[in-house]
């Protein structure tokens, strides 16, 4: 059950605070060490473990994609070419090398992306394949006929269904085996919260992926769907009690839970949330809840203010801790606690 919120005004006049990657120093640092040359993932590793600095990780942000998107157009402009043209000399076989330098460039505007990463992030937003919406039947017949004669040479079965190599991957270890769909059975999570916690007992663990491991004693369910019902509802449950014998009560969240979930956005200082890796908001006094379930509660809640997409996330996290006030510890059981979606 959700509770209707009437929307938040914004809080007027709040002043935009400095962020951790305005400092000039730290920024040329970062240029340097990450997004002046094309490295691999080995040696961006080496790169951190060397001089206790990490590059920026996770999905790119909106502020991201906005200055990767100039410095096409800019491109485009320099060289007078079209868009189109441009796709075509991305995908030419070995066409990443005569981009090196583009690549390059735009990684230095972001300022700590590593430039190999730049260019997965582009070949995935520019790769025709990569939007042709849900798969049909028919396609995954075809995808299982192609796999059966290339084998996994997933560029190969790519080309010739006109989709996204790494989705057709992905695709694939989905449909392989045939699994229920829909909502879980009550036997159904249990078996997945006793191949977890038997994961967690092992003292040597086996050579293979985890959510491989997993899905085989779930036995119904592939390990994708298996790593979305635990991040999406089970983990939370499992941070309170293990053994979780009650994954059927619904969780919920308290004010003095929202407001430490805003407080600890707000002392990140980042721009968007797609900047924040969840799982750092986790602590010893504060870890009831899985990285999933704090990334969607934020997302409701920033959803209470009043035409928050047009806001700054200052503005709105500012607003929030205004409407949310504290309560003390005698209180906070007796108040009416909202009801979550997980």
């Amino acid at each position: 059950m959700r509770v209707a919120r009437a929307s938040l005004l914004p809080v007027e006049g709040v002043e935009k605070r400095k962020r951790p990657g305005d400092d000039d120093v730290k920024k040329r640092t970062m240029i340097d060490l990450f997004s002046s040359k094309w490295l691999s993932v080995a040696a961006l590793k080496q790169v951190e473990q060397a001089t206790g600095l990490e590059y920026k990780k996770g999905k790119f942000s909106n502020a991201e994609a906005t200055l990767i998107n100039a410095a096409v157009q800019r491109f485009l402009v320099q060289h007078e070419m079209t868009f189109d043209e441009f796709k075509e000399l991305f995908f030419q076989r070995r066409g990443h090398r005569r981009l090196q330098d583009f690549f390059v460039t735009c990684a230095q505007e972001l300022a700590g992306r590593p430039v190999i990463h730049v260019y997965h992030y582009l070949r995935r937003q520019y790769h025709p394949g990569n939007w042709q919406g849900r798969w049909s039947a028919e396609k995954d017949d075809q995808l299982k006929r192609l796999f059966v004669l290339h084998g996994p040479k997933w560029e190969v079965i790519g080309e010739q269904l006109g989709r996204f190599h790494v989705s057709c991957k992905d695709r694939y270890r989905i449909i392989r085996q045939r699994f229920n769909s829909g909502r879980w059975q009550d036997e159904e999570v249990v078996r997945l919260r006793d191949a977890i916690l038997a994961w967690r007992s092992l003292s040597e663990k086996p050579d293979c992926a985890v959510w491989a491991w997993i899905a085989e004693r779930v036995e119904t369910r592939s390990w994708m769907q298996c790593l979305v019902k635990y991040t999406g509802s089970l983990e939370a449950h499992m941070r309170r009690n293990p053994n979780c014998e009650s994954f059927k009560k619904p969780l919920k969240w308290t004010d003095q839970e929202d407001l430490i979930l805003i407080h600890k956005i707000y002392d990140l200082v980042v721009e968007d949330e797609s900047e924040i890796e969840w799982s750092r908001l986790l602590d010893e006094s504060w870890n009831h809840w899985s990285p999933v379930c704090l990334s969607r509660r934020w997302m409701l809640l920033r959803r209470r203010v009043y035409r928050e997409r047009y806001l700054d996330m200052d503005t709105i996290l500012e607003t929030l801790m205004r409407s949310i006030k504290p309560l003390s510890p005698d209180k906070i059981s007796q108040r009416e606690e909202i009801d979550v979606q997980i």
